[in-house]
């Protein structure tokens, strides 16, 4: 922490710095240019902090507005951080880098700052910020992880028509709360100029859904699962495998309801479904359940013993009675196996490699 004069310096005066972040540029006279086309509520920051602005000028067709900054806030920056002042200015990722140094109040209004410039809060997963550099991006997501953890939000991608690679932040139901919680916080000491603007009611909108009956109820069932995932996982690696019937016993629900449940364990490859007649399972360990590879696997134990039995094929296989048979038969047919049928009534039929 570097501040050396909080009543100079306040977090109001951090959110003014740091809308050069989202739409601010560098003009030809190397001054910080914000451009947007709401510009009422940066205006009325500027007023409030007796930051000087020039007037601001329309610089297309869509009515976006272009305010030129004057430096001295971002030098003043640049001695409490102890950074290079050009540098803030010209350099978003560097200017990122240096306010996540500053105490909370200020990290959370750089972070309102990012949201109001190139977030949306209009779906239910919000962007926190979007950009298409993506070491800009990367200090925004330390920025969120700073303030309310790696749990609430991740990185996502998106290409846009003209093939533009676009790195964003994305916000999950947590992080919605906990950034509408702690920025109401704000609001109450600093004044609406701390909130985001004309996007805060977005925002009100959205937690109110995040902490509907509805949605707490989602959120239930959510770590419900959660839990059942684990306890399956658990098991499984415990004895190597679980069945289905074990499976459905310990989440109590319904064929396709579980199958939805475990369906990211087998996404992450930390289960695998094992094809087996009454004995399918899901294995810890990649198992290869094709006929061929099971045909494989009985000659590989012919080579070296020379003679198997059902018996000992369901052991090697993991498979029931039946379905041996139908493996070791086809092999039989195919000619590549031998029947040696039993001379006596309790003697049990064999198979061998067929010869020449």
């Amino acid at each position: 922490m570097y501040l050396r004069s909080e009543e100079k310096w306040t977090p109001l005066h951090t959110r003014f710095v740091a809308h050069r972040i989202g739409d601010g540029t560098v003009n030809v006279h190397g001054y910080p240019v914000w451009d947007n086309k709401d510009i009422t509520k940066f205006l009325q920051l500027a007023k409030q902090l007796k930051i000087k602005l020039w007037k601001p000028v329309i610089s297309d067709d869509y009515g976006t507005y272009k305010v030129a900054l004057p430096k001295e806030p971002f030098f003043e920056l640049a001695r409490i951080c102890r950074a290079d002042g050009t540098r803030l200015i010209h350099d978003t990722a560097y200017l990122l880098r240096n306010l996540r140094k500053l105490p909370r109040a200020h990290r959370l209004q750089v972070l309102a700052a990012l949201i109001f410039d190139d977030g949306s809060c209009a779906n239910w997963m919000m962007v926190a910020f979007e950009d298409q550099k993506r070491a800009v991006v990367m200090e925004a997501y330390r920025l969120w992880k700073d303030l309310f953890g790696s749990n609430t939000a991740k990185i996502m991608t998106r290409k846009t028509k003209m093939g533009t690679m676009m790195y964003r932040i994305s916000v999950n139901r947590d992080g919605i709360i906990k950034l509408y919680e702690e920025l109401k916080e704000s609001i109450r000491e600093h004044g609406d100029l701390a909130g985001l603007w004309r996007k805060q009611k977005a925002l009100e909108a959205r937690y109110r859904k995040a902490t509907s009956p509805k949605a707490l109820k989602m959120q239930e069932r959510k770590l419900m699962e959660h839990m059942w995932r684990t306890k399956i996982l658990n098991i499984a690696k415990k004895r190597g495998f679980i069945r289905p019937a074990k499976i459905y016993k310990i989440t109590g629900r319904e064929v396709n309801t579980t199958l939805r449940i475990i369906a990211p364990l087998l996404a992450s490859k930390q289960l695998f479904f094992v094809k087996a007649g009454n004995r399918t399972r899901y294995s810890t360990n990649p198992v290869d359940s094709s006929i061929e590879s099971r045909q494989r696997l009985i000659i590989s134990f012919l080579k070296r013993e020379g003679r198997i039995n059902n018996r000992q094929a369901r052991k090697l296989l993991g498979l029931g009675i039946e379905r041996t048979l139908v493996i070791l038969k086809k092999l039989v047919s195919s000619g590549e196996l031998a029947q040696i049928k039993p001379n006596g009534a309790n003697q049990l039929t064999f198979y061998a490699l067929r010869r020449g």
